[in-house]
């Protein structure tokens, strides 16, 4: 999730300790190794992927998974949520309650939501995100994937939760995504499903664009099982986390 540097920091010191921080192929193929596997993640495709994370990555030359939202890829765009936060001001949030509120709508209802609890709240708007809200460019990806340590997946196309869509919208944004991943020199096999939340019987589409896993959030956990590749549970790690909650969480 969202970690300060100087956490992320130490959590890859000791994942580069404790752990063989691998990737989702070298994870499949289910190699003994003398160490237990790890593989990093990052959801939505943050411009901070690549100018904070990359380097320390680097420093301990581990590899890392990035689940992209390609429709954001080189616009000035905010994530509704980082839109809506900004929007609100210092010192204000929205409720939970609202939060879900919006996730629950159609994917391509929420802006509209959105906006229209800025304009009830007098919330203000920027045409370009702070930069710690910005998503990554052409350049920055071209950086990325130049590292040898990244990979791409996708994340859909424009963070839509597929819960809310109908089977020709989910085959629609699934396939913007790859052809995306593509022209930027990468097979994107991997997904990451918005908000960890799909239908079962989703996940034959996802088969059928090509991806060859899904991970999600929920359940959060160890992935015991390799051959059970659309239900990958993963760990979230959140901000403020001591080094040794973070040892007892992986």
């Amino acid at each position: 999730l969202q970690v300060r540097a100087s956490e992320f920091e130490d959590q890859m010191r000791f994942l580069a300790r404790h752990y063989e921080v691998t990737d989702f192929a070298n994870a499949l193929s289910r190699k003994k190794t003398s160490k237990p596997l790890a593989i990093v993640t990052f959801d939505d495709g943050y411009a901070n992927n690549c100018s904070v994370a990359l380097p320390i990555l680097k420093k301990f030359s581990l590899p890392a998974t990035i689940f992209v939202t390609t429709g954001f890829v080189d616009t000035p765009r905010q994530f509704w949520w980082d839109r809506l936060r900004s929007g609100l001001g210092v010192g204000k949030s929205p409720s939970k309650e609202d939060e879900d509120k919006l996730k629950s709508l159609h994917p391509y209802s929420i802006d509209a939501a959105v906006e229209a609890i800025l304009d009830s709240s007098k919330g203000t708007r920027s045409p370009f995100p702070m930069e710690s809200y910005r998503a990554l460019n052409r350049r920055e990806i071209g950086e990325l994937l130049e590292s040898g340590l990244i990979e791409l997946g996708s994340h859909t196309h424009q963070h839509e939760i597929l819960l809310g869509l109908s089977d020709d919208e989910v085959h629609s944004t699934l396939r913007l995504s790859s052809e995306a991943l593509s022209k930027w020199g990468t097979t994107g096999r991997w997904f990451a499903a918005p908000n960890g939340d799909f239908r079962i019987d989703q996940l034959k589409l996802v088969q059928a664009a090509g991806y060859e896993i899904c991970v999600g959030t929920r359940p959060t956990g160890l992935w015991k099982a390799p051959l059970d590749r659309f239900s990958i549970p993963r760990i979230g790690i959140g901000r403020g986390l001591s080094i040794d909650e973070f040892a007892l969480a992986t």
